[in-house]
């Protein structure tokens, strides 16, 4: 389902109960509502392989909801910007983009950073991690194309399902 309400555990005992838990996350809960449903999540389950050092750092950041950033950082100065589709020349100039959404789409190949599936992170060794997460859209290929890129020690397999005709797995 596309759009959902992410509620902190702390306030979960206000969430109404025609809200439809779609799901949990380590410090919160998400839900939908019937008005909210549409399908465009990408279901993803990953495998990366790294140095230990690496990988260590890679789960952190995965339990922190910043993988993506971690892998490939969105410039600071595009936190806070506006995705309304105005062109802030002053920014180009300094970024190559107008605002945190275009940047992200471009590099990331998808809006939002993840969230890990509670439960979900598994070390198998210590130089393997395997997981699962939501992604918006479309699986976020495009930051595992750079990481690999840059980084000829960590491989990633990911596979996912997408609401896209296009995608898929």
């Amino acid at each position: 389902y596309g759009y959902y309400i992410e509620v902190r555990n702390t306030h979960r005992d206000k969430v109404p109960e025609d809200w439809i838990r779609k799901q949990t996350l380590v410090n919160a809960e998400r839900y939908i509502t019937e008005e909210l449903k549409m399908p465009n999540w990408c279901n993803n389950n990953i495998t990366i392989r790294a140095p230990k050092k690496k990988l260590d750092k890679i789960v952190e950041a995965a339990k922190n909801g910043e993988l993506l950033n971690h892998f490939l950082p969105m410039p600071k100065v595009l936190d806070g910007t506006t995705a309304d589709g105005s062109k802030d020349k002053a920014m180009i100039e300094k970024t190559g983009y107008s605002d945190w959404y275009s940047w992200r789409v471009d590099n990331w190949g998808t809006k939002w950073d993840i969230d890990v599936y509670e439960g979900s992170i598994s070390r198998v060794d210590d130089e393997t991690v395997q997981f699962g997460f939501d992604s918006a859209w479309a699986p976020p290929i495009d930051a595992y194309k750079a990481v690999q890129d840059k980084h000829q020690d960590i491989s990633i397999c990911l596979l996912y399902t997408s609401p896209s005709p296009r995608d898929g797995l």
